[in-house]
């Protein structure tokens, strides 16, 4: 994939797929155009009118999109799970939950940690976020998010 600006309504900084085909109804029949396909920040896919994709080095710090690394330190080394939209971050936040509950981090829950415990232990993916948050800090355990460009 290669980054791009494209517009919709607005130009955005997204991923190039690759070129296509597409067409648009008329009176007298369909009418086809070069298309590109492209990838949002949000992981959507969007066919566009070809014109409409810009890969100009002038627009090189708008085409870079940020990802998002959850990082989990710990005693034991650190474990780093890459989002790039914001549904794969809530993810993220559970898998990091579910490696921590099945090497028995949370055999003293107080407080509300007892009630994040739960919903993320039923699949809650902003109790898990809220649990690792809450956690934070504890006994060699450290949870952030840091920003990192796409080359």
């Amino acid at each position: 994939m290669r980054t791009c600006l494209y517009k919709l309504d607005e130009w955005k900084a997204g991923f190039f797929h690759q070129w296509s085909i597409s067409y648009d109804e008329f009176e007298s029949g369909p009418g086809q155009f070069a298309a590109a396909i492209v990838e949002d920040a949000e992981g959507r896919v969007h066919v566009i009118f070809a014109g409409d994709v810009d890969f100009s080095p002038d627009n090189e710090e708008a085409c870079e999109p940020v990802m998002k690394v959850l990082v989990w330190s710990e005693k034991h080394g650190d474990v780093i799970v890459a989002a790039r939209t914001s549904k794969e971050e809530a993810f993220a936040w559970l898998y990091l939950f579910k490696l921590m509950d099945g090497m028995g981090y949370y055999g003293d829950l107080k407080g509300d940690e007892i009630a994040a415990y739960q919903g993320a232990a039923m699949g809650g993916l902003r109790a898990a976020k809220r649990l690792l948050e809450l956690r934070s800090g504890y006994e060699y355990e450290q949870v952030s998010v840091e920003e990192v460009m796409i080359p």
